[in-house]
């Protein structure tokens, strides 16, 4: 089974979205003696956000949104109850909105030579984004992620300057196009079965069942 998630660091149903297919994953593999992995395909919602921000999280939102600064605010009072009831916790007052391109370098040359560490990289993306109040454009704060990963064999400029990766996230946006991605996370099964946003795990590993009974009948 083949599964793909085009999401952002960004995001924060990204981060739920993820957090959730990772507990349905699990209870999954673990019942059904399986090895199954997801695959982060980038997308950036914001390309043209900047590497360093002291603007607030919540002054980015209203001028995207177009709307008073309280009703930016309030505009994340779901996705913090969401967050809250999947165990995660989502400090906006702290998150800093930069890019996010060097972070998907990052995790899609980690995804192609490193795999195994695919997942512990991910979530700790979104944790400093959405916990830490750490900048993920942050070349020291990327860097510092691949030593505690132990990831020694190869430097983040040397990433950054990686022409497949490059060409790899390429793909991932003509995809992203391909399949009519408007909103993120979206996670694509198979290459034929899709669904969107940061459903519970309950359902996620309910769609995995239906989708393994599907191929091996």
């Amino acid at each position: 089974m083949k599964v793909e998630v085009w999401s952002d660091f960004s995001c924060p149903f990204c981060y739920i979205g993820v957090h959730n297919f990772y507990l349905a994953m699990d209870t999954f593999n673990d019942e059904f003696k399986r090895s199954e992995q997801l695959i982060f395909k980038s997308y950036e919602l914001s390309p043209d956000a900047p590497f360093t921000n002291d603007r607030s999280y919540y002054e980015v939102l209203a001028d995207k949104y177009d709307v008073p600064l309280d009703r930016a605010k309030a505009m994340t009072d779901n996705a913090k109850k969401i967050a809250t009831e999947a165990g995660l916790t989502l400090n906006f007052d702290k998150a800093i909105a930069v890019s996010t391109s060097i972070a998907h370098r990052l995790i899609t040359w980690v995804q192609n030579h490193h795999p195994d560490k695919t997942r512990d990289l991910a979530m700790r993306i979104f944790k400093a984004y959405f916990e830490d109040g750490l900048n993920i454009a942050d070349d020291q704060v990327l860097s510092g992620f691949m030593t505690e990963l132990n990831i020694s064999n190869i430097t983040l400029p040397e990433i950054l300057t990686d022409m497949k990766i490059s060409q790899s996230m390429t793909v991932d946006k003509v995809e992203a196009q391909s399949f009519e991605i408007r909103s993120v996370p979206f996670f694509v099964i198979n290459r034929a079965d899709a669904v969107a946003g940061a459903q519970t795990p309950m359902k996620f590993y309910e769609l995995m069942i239906q989708i393994d009974r599907g191929i091996t009948q």
